[in-house]
């Protein structure tokens, strides 16, 4: 029996997965730049909007959220979607999220962000083991994670 996709389930793990990124994200840039959120949340418009997106205040940062959080559904609705196919154990949950934290990593940093309007800059080495970090622990592993209990709770669709 064909399970229904598990709209609220994916929901919930893109709002923690995004949470725990953008919190992360805010308070990186403030220990390193004494940035603020707004700067932060600009930034993340930028991607759409360019450099007029460091001028419009309040409102491309909102634009940002929106975006950031966009971002961090497709992404788990595309965790969601693939991951059941490989096929993989149930015990390989942990491996499989910092996996996919790396992929996700690697995508936006080496296509999405250097195709976007995003301001050019070259973080170092540092930065960027942070950045793969953050993105291993705090979005790929608990995409994952919420998927395996998700999982658990996900009622069949009915038979048509």
């Amino acid at each position: 029996m064909k399970e229904k996709f598990p709209f609220m389930a994916v929901l919930k793990t893109a709002l923690l997965a995004g949470t725990l990124d953008i919190t992360a994200a805010f308070i990186n840039t403030y220990l390193r730049s004494g940035s603020t959120p707004e700067i932060v949340l600009q930034f993340i418009a930028s991607g759409v909007l360019g450099d007029r997106s460091f001028e419009q205040g309040i409102f491309t940062a909102l634009l940002g959220l929106i975006f950031h959080y966009f971002i961090a559904f497709s992404w788990t609705v595309i965790f969601f979607l693939i991951y059941p196919e490989l096929k993989l154990s149930s015990s390989s949950k942990i491996f499989s999220g910092l996996i996919y934290g790396i992929i996700i990593w690697l995508i936006m940093n080496l296509i999405v962000v250097p195709l976007s309007n995003t301001p050019q800059f070259s973080p170092g080495v540092i930065q960027n083991i942070i950045g793969l970090a953050f993105i291993m622990f705090l979005v790929g592993l608990p995409i994952s994670l919420m998927f395996h209990k998700s999982k658990h709770t996900i009622k069949p669709a009915e038979a048509n």
